[in-house]
């Protein structure tokens, strides 16, 4: 093997093991910002209410999905059909799910193993932040989650949460999205995973009528 395809093989290994880094970052901070908090879903009096579309494997679920902050470390989330019926019924806290109900098409190990990881990350508010990263038009704070990292991304001008990513060392495993003109609730979520064909868009209506 020659020098120069030895050298090549090595740039390539260098580039491809490089640890993950936000795009478009234009200088890192050390000890600015030390926790970081998602309230779209932090205030108890509010019913939060999204117009719900699942994807997974080819396989459209649409309802209703109602979050509520039931103390301060739980929030319960009861997704239903738009007739009414009953197809989740969960309660997340202290990184565990307990699952009140579950229709028995979605009864499956797998899907929820993964809903859990969605959504405590979705609900949780307060996240221990290890480095900070400034761009030209976001501050981004990052923490971590197992041997997982997230990634909050700010804008600097109204200080709303737009995006969330987690990532493992070395690539963006899942996005969430939000398009929110309030910090306490998000206009519009939309997660995507890039690793399975799973994605959740939800579209705020508002709180039940009584």
């Amino acid at each position: 093997m020659s020098t120069w395809t030895k050298t090549l093989i090595v740039a390539f290994l260098a580039t491809a093991c490089q640890s993950y880094k936000p795009e478009s970052v234009v200088q890192k901070e050390e000890g600015i910002t030390t926790t970081f908090s998602n309230t779209y879903f932090s205030d108890s009096q509010t019913d939060y209410v999204y117009k719900s579309n699942i994807k997974v494997y080819g396989h459209d679920l649409s309802g209703l999905m109602i979050i509520k902050k039931t103390s301060d470390v739980t929030h319960r989330l009861v997704f239903t059909t738009e007739f009414g019926n009953k197809l989740l019924d969960l309660e997340f806290s202290k990184g565990e799910m307990i699952v009140n109900y579950v229709v028995e098409e979605l009864n499956k190990k797998i899907l929820l193993n993964t809903l859990k990881k969605d959504f405590l990350v979705l609900l949780q508010q307060d996240f221990v932040i290890n480095t900070n990263y400034v761009s030209a038009t976001h501050c981004i704070y990052e923490s971590s989650l197992g041997k997982q990292r997230l990634f909050f991304k700010e804008a600097k001008t109204d200080k709303v949460l737009a995006q969330i990513l987690k990532t493992s060392r070395y690539k963006e495993k899942v996005s969430y999205n939000f398009q929110s003109k309030s910090s306490i609730f998000a206009d519009r979520i939309w997660i995507e995973h890039y690793d399975m064909k799973l994605t959740y868009e939800f579209n705020y209506i508002g709180q039940p009528k009584p």
